[in-house]
């Protein structure tokens, strides 16, 4: 019932948001949770400021929401993987580095020393086995075994406690690296899959939509010319 009825609410939405001078009415964008924590949520300001009648709603989840069924307007998404389906904008690459607290990383010389501490990661797959491939000196069967992962703001807090080593993108810990509570062990980077913004042909249709589309892709240009993609 819902599907065969709601591309006449949307039409009726989008006839009366033409009319207003400036885009409005609620937007929703759903996103992993250490995405929009760590990079998303403290740039948000300067887009209610730009378009102070757009109610943005955040919701977080780690499942993919199915913006063709009004889950939500966009999606943003890790894709490990290939593209996504659908309309789908890339954000970038975010390649990923090991952190650590600076008394820690004062201890690590060599890739090898990287053993002696607990590895952490933001992404299911074993990133730490690629990393070392990349970064040589460290046979795979002297990693540890792959296995559960923490999840990612409990593995950057206990990484902020010294607790050991997260192998996570830069902009998830860009603040704390500011502060100096994280430094870089080794600038090796490892990129693997991309962040995508992923809409509909109804968010298509939508000023407000657009509005929050084209801010993101503007904001996100040295995101892109970082990774090269």
């Amino acid at each position: 019932y819902l599907a065969h009825i709601s591309p006449a609410f949307d039409q009726i939405a989008e006839a009366t948001e033409a009319l207003a001078e400036r885009p409005e009415g609620t937007l929703v964008v759903n996103s992993e949770s250490s995405f929009a924590i760590k990079w998303l949520t403290p740039r948000l300001e300067d887009f209610r400021t730009r378009f102070p009648t757009i109610d943005l709603q955040l919701d977080v989840s780690q499942n993919l929401v199915d913006v063709t069924r009004y889950e939500a307007d966009f999606a943003l998404r890790y894709i490990a993987k290939g593209l996504p389906d659908g309309p789908a904008d890339l954000i970038g690459g975010l390649p990923m580095y090991p952190f650590a607290t600076p008394e820690l990383a004062a201890t690590i010389k060599s890739p090898r020393d990287l053993l002696q501490h607990a590895p952490y990661r933001d992404r299911q797959a074993n990133t730490w086995a690629d990393w070392f491939a990349l970064a040589g000196g460290v046979a795979p069967d002297e990693l540890p075994p792959h296995g559960w992962r923490m999840r990612v703001l409990l593995a950057i807090e206990s990484a902020l406690c010294g607790h050991g080593v997260i192998l996570c993108s830069a902009e998830l810990v860009e603040g704390h690296v500011a502060e100096g509570r994280l430094v870089r062990c080794f600038d090796i980077p490892l990129t693997e899959g991309a962040y995508y913004l992923i809409g509909s042909e109804r968010s298509a249709r939508s000023r407000s939509a657009r509005s929050f589309r084209d801010w993101l892709l503007d904001i996100t240009v040295p995101l892109r010319n970082r990774s090269n993609l």
